[in-house]
């Protein structure tokens, strides 16, 4: 009968397991409520989401206590970042470095920034690179979003550990093109 007992108390969760999912499912609900903006038509509409999405993003507890790290882990892989990887391809520019900062955000506050790599760095390649290296003008047409995107890079390659390994060549591939490109705080 104890050994059921005990059994039964290590299965139940403890206060602090069960605020970890509560809090991610809060995240959620907020994020959920601001996501379908970046959906919007106009580029104004876009924009204030994105806005709205960084406010939310950067008001909330920081991702210091792993705790906090593993709540939005779930949050961010699931909802945010598929979002904000089709903002970078937006055709407003704004929108495209409110993408980028709040990827390099969520990147520094998931608890497993390696796990967005798999989509990270391909859409990072596209931007920096295109489907043609050898082709000189980048995508991505603006000097200091290139260099946003460079520093996204880097943060990706420096949290990403040794789970960057099946990506190297689109990592290579994206610094590659950022050495020959023509403005030099990006070549730096």
């Amino acid at each position: 009968m104890a050994a059921l007992v005990a059994a039964e108390a290590a299965a139940l969760p403890g206060p602090a397991e069960a605020a970890e999912p509560a809090e991610a499912a809060e995240l959620s609900r907020a994020l959920s409520r601001l996501l379908p903006g970046l959906e919007a038509d106009s580029k104004l509409g876009r924009r204030r989401a994105l806005e709205a999405l960084q406010r939310a993003l950067e008001a909330a507890e920081p991702a210091e206590a792993p705790a906090a790290a593993a709540a939005f882990q779930g949050p961010w892989a699931r909802l945010l970042l598929p979002r904000l990887l089709r903002c970078l391809a937006d055709p407003a520019e704004g929108c495209r470095a409110l993408a980028v900062h709040l990827l390099g955000l969520g990147l520094r506050r998931a608890a497993r920034p390696r796990d967005a790599l798999p989509r990270l760095l391909p859409a990072l390649a596209a931007r920096l690179a295109g489907p043609d290296p050898a082709r000189r003008a980048p995508p991505e047409a603006c000097e200091e979003l290139r260099l946003a995107l460079v520093q996204l890079l880097r943060a990706a390659v420096e949290l990403g550990g040794a789970a960057l390994a099946p990506h190297l060549d689109d990592a290579v591939r994206a610094l590659r093109c950022a050495l020959l490109d023509p403005f030099a705080a990006v070549r730096r």
